[in-house]
């Protein structure tokens, strides 16, 4: 059975803006759900230059850039369009209760609006290009165990790297802090890193240099070099607020738009997932928050059908 309406050809039921792990995966369940949903969003998503991705059952391993190409292929299946376009403007129009969503194409309405975009990093300049997402990465969940028997390096600005640091050291055949703050290295967990032969270093780094044997070699600010296969580094998550503010979406504590367990937003015709509603979600975390709202707002929908 049908759900379409009598509307324009660039009118959806179900706007999906962002098209990472849990814009698609919402995407993909609507689709299912035969509602007519579009997502609209670049193919380059926050971990494009990871070399795998972790945590992700029965697909543990695999390349981002095989896992989006899945996912995408699904979303054919069952009728998604998918816009490579990226959003300039969002606004809704109460009155009509719609979204309308503007790119550089043109203008796109819909019944229900789903925030996805996702996290952007604000590397140091220092990161040299290519290794970041390999050799230089931001959670120890996620890529640590990539680098078994390596040297690593964990920079941060504060007591967070001393802790994170203790995450790493099964992984690491040697393990090495620079913290900002000196304070943090006089802590019980930096003890407990110098005693298992670690060391931690009141610095900040000031230059890198990737080299051929894929290793970094850093340069702190204090003139000391540091070899490591891994570096983890600490502070740089940054999320993407500018739609959800442009939009009006009171905050949480995070910052982010406050949302239910659901995923729906203060605004009853939008929902927010993934790290776009919390940042700290891993993958798979990100892709069941996506289906989640999915159904929240296939269930919404519906209620509206036999009002």
């Amino acid at each position: 059975m049908s759900h379409d309406r009598d509307e324009p050809a660039t009118h959806y039921e179900v706007l999906v803006v962002g098209a990472g792990a849990a814009g698609l995966a919402a995407a993909a369940f609507l689709g299912r759900c035969k509602r007519k949903v579009a997502v609209i969003g670049l193919a380059d998503r926050a971990n494009s230059s990871a070399a795998k991705v972790h945590n992700l059952p029965f697909a543990e391993g695999v390349t981002p850039e095989k896992l989006y190409a899945t996912m995408e292929a699904e979303l054919a299946e069952f009728g998604v369009v998918v816009l490579r376009q990226e959003v300039e403007k969002i606004q809704v129009d109460d009155d009509l209760r719609r979204v309308q969503v503007f790119t550089a194409a043109g203008q796109i309405t819909g019944a229900r609006l789903l925030l996805a975009t996702g996290l952007d990093y604000d590397v140091p300049s220092w990161v040299p290009a290519e290794a970041w997402g390999k050799s230089v990465f931001t959670c120890p969940f996620c890529h640590a165990s990539d680098h078994e028997g390596e040297a690593f390096a964990v920079v941060g600005a504060d007591a967070q790297a001393v802790h994170t640091a203790l995450l790493c050291a099964a992984h690491a055949s040697t393990l090495t802090v620079v913290v900002a703050d000196p304070a943090a290295a006089q802590s019980p967990e930096a003890d407990h890193i110098r005693s298992i032969g670690g060391e931690v270093v009141v610095d900040t780094v000031a230059d890198a240099e990737l080299l051929s044997t894929g290793e970094v070699e850093m340069v702190t600010a204090g003139g000391r070099r540091i070899h490591a296969g891994a570096v983890l580094l600490l502070g740089v998550i940054r999320a993407r607020k500018t739609l959800s503010e442009m939009l009006g979406l009171p905050p949480s504590w995070t910052g982010l738009p406050e949302v239910d367990r659901e995923g729906r937003s203060q605004h009853p015709l939008i929902w927010v997932a993934g790290n776009a509603a919390m940042p700290y979600y891993l993958l798979v975390e990100s892709m069941g928050s996506g289906i989640r709202a999915g159904i929240s707002i296939h269930k919404d929908l519906t209620t509206e059908l036999v009002k």
